[in-house]
């Protein structure tokens, strides 16, 4: 019988993001092929009434009714027929809906260690903590759950120093494995030509703790400056609308475009339209889009954050530079005329790809090891 790795879903996010989802057929696909075919990915999600399981190549998906969730022990005889593999291992995603329905499972399928809790923010950033209540919150949730895992995924060695520190995580049980990028290799072989007025671009999700305020302060101190730009917004969240009032508010006279939500190859293409990717978040724990523009080409504009600080040979070498609110606006539009200038070089480049495809191998090793 097939050994299985539960990587619980209860947003549905992995079925329904197309970027999450080609990302875990590969992890299913390289961990079959790593594990000579003893061990299967499935992705766990939540309904209220009785589903089908089903598989997609070597991505297994499994539906748990939320009654025998909470009231009887489902594993018993009961596997569907798709996938009658032995659970060994419970991940989440997050500490909080997933953490706790990672707790759950575990609970019912007499699972008494080997559960993994991924940290893919930098919440125990005192940083992030204090941005609103709300973070205030699932700080204080995120260090009830986090005692109860047996292995912590952080994204960097910084991330991993504050879950340390501010989560109370005994550094013992943490591991340290970023998120795969699946990166595009002929990008290493492109010269980026700029033409017209500079765009300035913003990757990620159109929310308040993603710094949308520094952002607006930055784009009106570099237009005091005298300064011509156009902005590109790739993403989508619920201060877009509120984002557009402060353009036409603010600094009226620059052209902005908001793109919307892309999944990753159509966010490699349109960071081809980009000549500085600005990234104002006040906490960040790896930086996946600042790593991927570097690998397409395009210098990165942002302030300190433990992600950020890994990038020391970028920022020594001009590629990134980092930005505070103390900047005047002369500072900054020193700092913009800079990055406009530099060319990003193919050894760093390649640099990107091979410890991405690192960081790939290193999650399919982690979860063959955890594996009973």
């Amino acid at each position: 019988m097939h050994k299985c790795i539960y990587v619980i879903d209860p947003r549905k996010h992995i079925s329904r993001n197309s970027t999450a989802f080609e990302r875990h057929k590969l992890y299913a696909q390289k961990l079959n092929e790593a594990s000579l075919g003893k061990i299967r990915l499935t992705i766990v999600t939540f309904s209220f009434e009785k589903r089908s399981d089903y598989s997609d190549g070597e991505l297994f998906f499994k539906s748990i009714q939320f009654q025998r969730l909470l009231f009887s022990k489902f594993t018993k005889g009961k596997e569907s027929n798709v996938d009658k593999s032995v659970p060994s291992v419970v991940i989440a995603g997050d500490p909080w809906i997933a953490g706790i329905s990672a707790l759950l499972v575990s609970t019912q399928i007499q699972l008494n260690r080997n559960i993994q809790i991924q940290l893919h923010g930098d919440f125990g950033n005192p940083i992030w903590s204090k941005t609103n209540i709300t973070n205030r919150i699932k700080f204080l949730i995120a260090k009830k759950v986090l005692r109860r895992a047996d292995q912590i995924r952080c994204v960097s060695q910084d991330q991993a120093t504050l879950a340390g520190k501010y989560l109370q995580v005994d550094s013992s049980r943490i591991i340290i494995a970023p998120v795969p990028m699946m990166l595009q290799s002929p990008s290493i072989f492109e010269e980026r030509i700029r033409k017209g007025i500079p765009t300035l671009g913003l990757v990620g999700r159109i929310q308040a703790d993603r710094g949308l305020g520094t952002f607006l302060w930055l784009l009106r101190e570099l237009a005091s400056a005298n300064r011509m730009f156009e902005v590109e917004i790739i993403g989508s969240g619920p201060q877009r609308e509120w984002l557009e009032r402060k353009f036409a508010s603010d600094i009226p006279n620059v052209n902005v475009r908001f793109i919307g939500e892309l999944n990753s190859k159509e966010v490699g293409s349109y960071l081809r339209n980009i000549d500085v990717l600005v990234s104002c978040a006040p906490a960040e724990s790896y930086g996946r889009a600042i790593r991927e523009a570097l690998y397409k080409g395009v210098p990165v504009w942002t302030t300190a954050t433990s992600g950020v600080s890994a990038l020391g040979e970028a920022i020594n070498s001009g590629y990134v530079k980092i930005f505070d609110l103390k900047n005047d606006c002369l500072t900054l539009a020193s700092q913009f005329d800079d990055l406009l200038s530099v060319k990003i070089s193919r050894d760093f480049k390649s640099k990107i790809a091979i410890q991405d495809e690192r960081n790939f191998e290193n999650i399919i090793q982690n979860w063959i090891s955890i594996v009973d």
